[in-house]
């Protein structure tokens, strides 16, 4: 970790772009897949997946009885709509384990399926097969192109201006991520992009490059990419069976169960008191996120300090810099901008040079 640290903290609304879900989509989706489990497997049923995972289930949990996890994926598709979020919905119901179980298959099934958006329409390679594992198969790879509507373009020049191959590890060290999403985004986006912005730069190298950077996700992720983790991974196009799908749910973690502590230590506190910049992006603030970045005592730093607003009140701008002010024994300003990520990329492109 190097002396010029600047901290992105990435919310919902930074994946937008790239083809993954706002909250509401998010819940609007796993509400789908549920309100009909249990009325048995239809031939080229889009969520006839979901039957096969209720069959595993009651394996896997040796029930002889599938009406209690078919009442509890019920259950969700009858509440979600009255929820803040999914994510709300298992904290607030963290007493049914069943439930919070489905909840997290099903943030894992719509999270692995819209990866296979943009990003790997972008870099993904094209299947011979027109179906493979359980989702369809996408386009063909397009390259950078098929990302010029996104904020990730945008990021990935600030990282490449005035910089050599040879000085990417250094900018990579004094660079972390806070992801609050459970996906890969960020880490698929920045090995491809490397890896043809610096063509030919060899795999190994970009590798070591990516690992001087930090990279949290406090409530887990769906799964490591190939770079990350060459022994058990999944990546974005992946092949999958029930089994991974199963597999990769429980890597998440809900509001009630928290962040799972690193064995290094790096925890989002120890990032916000060596940063010099801290960038939130997409982020909601919410009040189950915001305690994340408290620690026993207001941090000793005074960093810059800059954000998205996007279609925020006035009041409740005041409320956001009062929250993050709080955390810092400094009280730093707080300046944040009622626009998406590709528009901060263009207001503050001053500041962002890293």
């Amino acid at each position: 970790m190097g002396n010029n640290l600047t901290v992105f903290v990435i919310g919902a609304g930074a994946s937008v772009d790239v083809g993954l879900p706002t909250g509401d989509q998010l819940k609007d989706e796993i509400a789908s897949i549920f309100e009909n489990v249990g009325r048995g497997y239809a031939s080229r049923d889009p969520l006839g997946p979901m039957e096969l995972v209720l069959d595993r289930l009651v394996q896997l949990e040796k029930l002889n009885d599938k009406r209690p996890l078919v009442q509890a994926a019920k259950q969700i598709a009858a509440t979600l709509p009255g929820a803040l979020s999914i994510d709300n919905l298992m904290h607030s119901r963290s007493d049914d384990p069943l439930l919070v179980q489905w909840g997290k298959i099903g943030i894992t099934w719509v999270i692995l399926n819209r990866e296979r958006g943009a990003l790997h329409n972008a870099f993904g390679t094209q299947r011979d097969e027109d179906h493979h594992g359980l989702f369809v198969v996408p386009p063909p790879a397009r390259g950078l192109a098929a990302l010029k509507d996104s904020w990730l373009l945008k990021f990935g020049a600030r990282i490449t201006e005035g910089c050599t191959k040879e000085e990417l590890a250094e900018r990579f060290e004094n660079l972390a991520f806070v992801v609050f999403n459970y996906d890969r985004c960020i880490e698929y986006f920045l090995y491809h992009f490397l890896k043809t912005f610096y063509h030919p730069l060899a795999d190994k190298e970009i590798v070591s490059i990516l690992k001087g950077a930090t990279f949290l996700h406090p409530y887990g992720v769906v799964g490591e990419l190939p770079w990350q983790s060459p022994a058990s991974f999944i990546d974005l196009g992946d092949a999958l069976e029930i089994g991974d799908l199963i597999w990769a749910s429980k890597r998440i973690r809900t509001f009630t169960e928290g962040e799972e502590p690193r064995s290094d230590g790096i925890s989002a506190p120890t990032l916000f008191e060596k940063a010099s910049k801290i960038a939130f992006l997409g982020f909601s603030f919410l009040d189950l996120n915001m305690r994340l970045f408290k620690s026993d005592q207001p941090i000793v730093n005074a960093p810059l300090i800059f954000g998205t607003a996007m279609n925020m009140s006035d009041v409740d701008k005041q409320d956001v810099k009062f929250k993050v002010r709080g955390l810092f024994a400094t009280q730093p300003d707080v300046h944040l901008l009622d626009g998406d990520c590709s528009e901060f990329f263009d207001h503050y492109s001053k500041w962002l040079r890293l």
